[in-house]
């Protein structure tokens, strides 16, 4: 870095730029910028080239006509640190020059502003749904990771200065720029750089001849409008003819004598009338002044589609408000409406294309508004206007025009196509029917499946979100890879067609296929359908994106440790009728289920039944086994409440493997396998740094919340752990943890999938290269004990006695022979879900409830437990899982049966709450007045102080604890106060004035609160 004075402020820090110093600095004062940069602008008019320049012993930097001016650096490692004395006395700790860069920085922005006034603060934008930068300043933003730039206007160009510090100001690299731009540039976006072959668009119309085209016009005009009509007044002879669906979808060719082309389309559904539509609202359309009518069409929105027509050949353009005129003379409606733009007609359209006699042309103005927008083709309606009716690439003949057996229409159109006057031409060849339905850059084979690897190379280490601007890593044949590791799947639609193309597309994915096979070897097929074994169902992240996509088998292979799936055919009518190639690149664990079809809450009854059965097994053994427990944990609090239930943790052995669960109230979990006898990670001291450092990298990637689970907690014998050497060295949980366990082996459960972390995959790809085996083989080996757990679980079986007893399971379980009264003692342990949710935990519960309609007669018996923990965690758990409260099994309601509990407080407002937001009557219920028992009047009777009663009053009333979150945004229900309650026709506020209650207790304040409300 460059610098020119020994002293900081030098004021020849600016003349020599040979001695290395931490700073640059342009000029010698802030106050001479504006002028250097003034200077500068009238140099840069003068020059010719794009050749960097040298003006005043700053080099301008050149490049797509914009110039680049560095104002200020600061490098602080290059600068001597301050000794503690100096950073005593103020000084920055990186080193003397941080604090005068600072004052430079500053006085840089200020001395601009009183040169040239206040700049605009400009932030990078970008557009479309691809979120590609809006112009050349947006690119260079966004590349260089500046936040902001401030922009003055300078008449013919603009300048924008970047002033950015990586991070503390006067302690960090700082960087400050001046960015000299032509006004075209900011005023036009990246429409500047478009290019003619943004216009050129060969294949528009799928390689069809233009007699072709003009037969099939011909025809479709001739069979459901007034035919082809002849032009009059036009500068040119030439014909013109119209085609319009129910809808208003318009088509309009114009046909010249010379072999040119133009065809209007307008799509009132496609993506650029919705474009149109933002571009004015409702109070910006124009009014007629005669009439005070409201015009269809803003003056905005009407300049943007006159500019679809630029460089449209001016005769070309005069045929469209050309006079026509029918085969007997009459005239010919155009089928387009028109609008006025500074008094000239404008047709209503939503996209303009035409041909010069050799090529298909887009205008400059569609190409900019298509980058701007992210709109293709289809968007501007080419497809329902030109190349669905038209069926453009496929045969136009009767036969695709009336369905077999309708003879009579068959022949009226027959004697159409005989009378038409243009001979039909051949199909196009090859894969030009297809046009740009697949991909034509970078888009061969070879090109594609190097595509792939580079993308399933990449993603070990960053998703596709996280890419810069520029960077194509995640770009196969022009088609951005979407997803995340999260999801566990990256996929794309490379290629798509029309049913009547469809031959070609399977032909094109075909020599796909080949190229995949030779570089990757024969591919498998995977059934989503249907397991080796015949079972049906498959629950992956793959076979989720298969099934989204409308298939049921996909080619599989094997890249850079993911897996590759093509995806091509016609989807299930359900899932969408185009034809489609989609490829897909998968982590290795979203391809097959760990644990088979077991659902989370099965697996779970499962690992807590072996628990259960060792336990009981060990303990008439004397060899203890570590019970089921609970631990907190920093998760999500059950829905309408702060109440946040410990996880389950279980235990158990499988051969040489020690497995620990911990499992959540919210259907997740985090699984850890433990090595009995020698660490795979290769670590043999419990503090061995090293080993430490591995287990970090190991749990990296498990959701924060449940690396909670295991962060420092106290394993209490469960697994051994191992502790950090020295101080923790960051901020987040795995940074800053202690302790954490020894395992060798990591899973987590996301709430749909059981999941691996980065460490656990790669280690899984080495294996698989070294072994010759595939990752997912790999990732659920024997060492790891992944077969072990699922026989264990008899994953995929019942759960029987017989099954119990096979001593090749005891063997493997306890390391005996299980007697049928053992297997069924340790079932019995457990309980039962009625049981559970009166005197149990909620965790207890959990051990043994699954899906289905028992959940309604548990919710009574929650609400009814003495423990008031457990009654309020496992009510909200039911509640959450979507019991609905509305339905009473006796005379009380659920409100009722829990505002009867003997340890009734304040805290069950929660739960009151969460039961009326379930449906939960808030009255009498259904055995009405007289019969049954109302809430506030039952609160009223319980021997309760009014600070536990109130709060629950006011859940009644209406207030709720915490904002509903339920799908239906519905009010609460409001309690009539004044209404019949009781038998004798006294309302709840006449009883609560007469004062006659069970017990000597005020309820002066509730009557207050009662009267307030009525």
């Amino acid at each position: 870095m460059s610098t020119q004075s020994d002293e900081p402020n030098g004021s020849d820090a600016w003349q020599d730029p040979d001695e290395d110093f931490p700073i640059y600095r342009a000029q010698p004062t802030p106050e001479d910028v504006p002028g250097f940069m003034t200077r500068a602008l009238a140099h840069l008019r003068t020059v010719e080239g794009t050749d960097d320049v040298e003006f005043e012993h700053v080099t301008l930097q050149s490049a797509q006509d914009v110039w680049l001016a560095p104002i200020g650096a600061y490098v602080p490692e290059e600068d001597v640190p301050s000794t503690p004395e100096e950073i005593a006395a103020g000084a920055s700790p990186t080193g003397p020059w941080g604090a005068p860069m600072l004052e430079w920085e500053t006085g840089v922005r200020r001395a601009m502003r009183e040169a040239w006034g206040e700049p605009v603060t400009y932030t990078p934008r970008l557009v479309a749904d691809a979120q590609e930068p809006e112009g050349i300043l947006d690119y260079v933003m966004l590349a260089q990771d500046f936040a902001e730039a401030e922009l003055w206007d300078r008449s013919d160009v603009f300048v924008a200065l970047f002033s950015d510090w990586s991070g503390e100001p006067a302690a960090s690299m700082l960087r400050q720029v001046a960015l000299v731009l032509p006004r075209e540039h900011i005023m036009r976006g990246i429409g500047v750089f478009l290019d003619g072959d943004a216009e050129l668009h060969e294949l528009l119309m799928h390689g069809e001849h233009p007699m072709e085209l003009r037969r099939r016009a011909w025809l479709m005009s001739t069979i459901y409008d007034r035919g082809e009509v002849r032009l009059r007044d036009a500068p040119i002879d030439a014909v013109r003819c119209n085609l319009q669906a129910l809808d208003r979808t318009t088509t309009v060719w114009i046909f010249a004598d010379d072999e040119r082309q133009l065809v209007l389309v307008q799509d009132p559904t496609c993506t650029l009338v919705e474009v149109l539509e933002g571009l004015a609202g409702t109070d910006s359309l124009p009014t007629d002044e005669e009439t005070g009518v409201q015009q269809p069409w803003s003056h905005e929105q009407l300049i943007l589609i006159d500019r679809m027509l630029d460089r449209v050949p001016d005769d070309l353009r005069a045929c469209i408000t050309a006079r026509g005129e029918t085969m007997r003379g009459d005239v010919a409606e155009h089928a387009l409406e028109f609008g006025l733009l500074d008094g000239r007609p404008v047709p209503i359209i939503s996209g303009a294309f035409w041909f010069d006699g050799t090529s298909w042309r887009a205008t400059p103005g569609l190409a900019e508004t298509a980058y701007r927008h992210g709109l293709t083709a289809d968007d501007f309606g080419v497809r329902k206007a030109v190349r669905k009716p038209y069926r453009l690439g496929g045969a136009f003949t009767v036969a695709q025009l009336a369905p077999p057996n309708d003879v009579q229409r068959r022949e009226v159109l027959q004697r159409v196509f005989d009378a038409c006057p243009f001979p039909e031409q051949p199909r196009p060849e090859g894969d030009a029917c297809l046009a740009y339905g697949i991909p034509r850059e970078n888009a061969s084979p070879t090109e594609i499946v190097e595509a792939i690897e580079r993308a399933s190379e990449a993603w070990w280490d960053r998703d596709p979100d996280d890419c810069k601007v520029g960077d194509r890593v995640f770009v196969v044949a022009g088609r951005e890879l979407d997803g995340s590791a999260a999801v566990g799947t990256i996929d794309t639609i490379l290629a798509t067609s029309e049913i009547w193309t469809v031959d070609a597309l399977r032909e094109w994915t075909y020599g796909l296929l080949q190229a995949m096979d030779a570089r990757w070897g024969e591919h498998q097929m995977l059934d989503v359908l249907y397991d080796h074994a015949g079972v049906a169902g498959r629950r992956t992240p793959l076979t989720r994106l298969i099934r989204a996509s409308g298939f049921s088998e996909a080619p599989l292979w094997w890249v850079n440790g993911h897996a590759v799936a093509l995806l091509a055919g016609v989807p299930d009518p359900a899932h969408g009728s185009e034809p489609i190639v989609l490829i897909g690149i998968v982590r290795a664990d979203a391809v097959m289920e760990m644990l088979g079809r077991m659902k989370i809450w099965e697996a779970r009854r499962r690992a807590r039944y072996v628990e259960s059965l060792a336990t009981l097994v060990s303990s008439n053994d004397d060899d203890e086994l570590q019970p089921a427990g609970c631990v907190p944990w920093d998760g999500p609090p059950l829905e309408g409440s702060q109440v946040v239930p410990p996880a389950r943790r279980i235990v158990h052995r499988t051969n040489s493997v020690h497995w620990v669960w911990h499992l959540t109230h919210d259907g997740r979990g985090l699984l850890t396998s433990h090595a009995l006898v020698t660490d795979t990670l290769g670590s043999s001291a419990q503090n061995d740094p090293a080993s430490f450092a591995e287990r970090v990298e190991l749990f990296t990637g498990v959701p924060d919340d449940l690396l909670s689970l295991v962060v420092d907690r106290d394993p209490d014998g469960a697994y051994p752990a191992i502790e950090r050497e020295g101080d923790p060295d960051g901020t987040d949980r795995l940074a800053r943890a202690r302790t954490l366990p020894a395992a060798t082996a990591v899973f987590f459960y996301d709430g749909l999938d059981w999941r691996t972390t980065t460490a656990m995959l790669r280690r899984a790809h080495a294996k698989s290269q070294a072994e010759g085996i595939d990752p997912v083989t790999a990732l659920y080996s024997t060492e790891v004990g992944v077969p072990q757990l699922v026989r264990l679980l008899l994953s995929g079986e019942e759960l029987t006695t017989e099954q119990l007893t096979d001593p090749r399971y005891g063997q493997l379980a306890v390391g005996r022979a299980i007697t049928p009264e053992e297997a069924n003692a340790a079932y019995d342990r457990l309980g039962t879900p009625i049981d559970l949710a009166l005197t149990g935990t909620l965790n207890d519960l959990i051990d043994v409830v699954l899906d289905g309609p028992e959940y309604r007669y548990l919710l009574d018996a929650a609400l009814s437990a003495v423990d008031p923990t457990n009654r309020r965690e496992i009510a909200l758990w039911l509640l959450e899982q979507g019991v609905d409260a509305s339905s009473q099994l006796s005379f009380l309601t659920p409100v009722n049966v829990l505002l009867a509990n003997l340890t009734l407080d304040a805290d069950d407002a929660a739960v009151l709450s969460r039961l009326l937001d379930s449906g939960a009557d808030p009255g009498c219920g259904r055995l009405g007045v007289g019969a049954g028992l109302h809430p506030i009047v039952q609160l009223c009777d319980r021997d309760l102080d009014e600070s536990d009663l109130l709060p629950l009053v006011e859940v009644l009333l209406g207030e709720r604890l915490l904002p509903a979150t339920t799908d239906e945004d519905t009010p609460p229900a409001r309690v009539d106060l004044t209404a019949p309650a009781l038998p004798d026709g006294l309302s709840v506020l006449d009883y609560v004035r007469a004062g006659t209650f069970p017990h000597d207790r005020s309820r002066t304040g509730l009557l207050t609160r009662l009267q307030e409300e009525t």
